[in-house]
């Protein structure tokens, strides 16, 4: 099971900067920055908050599977 909060993270920003389609290197660091600017702190924190049930999840699934 991950237990890596910042996947979620990373997952919404790429898709924000992929409905954007910026083509060259130049735009995908401005789009980028501007998406990262964009992301929702109350997001991040919601997912950090999670943190606690996910160890509890591995714990009790013994490092099966978990909906994590």
């Amino acid at each position: 099971p991950d237990l890596n909060p910042i996947k979620n993270i990373w997952k919404k920003l790429k898709d924000a900067v992929y409905r954007r389609q910026p083509r060259t290197s130049r735009e995908i660091r401005q789009v980028l920055q501007e998406e990262w600017d964009a992301l929702d702190l109350s997001d991040i924190s919601r997912i950090c908050r999670t943190m606690m049930a996910r160890c509890e999840a591995v714990i009790a699934a013994a490092g099966g599977p978990t909906k994590w």
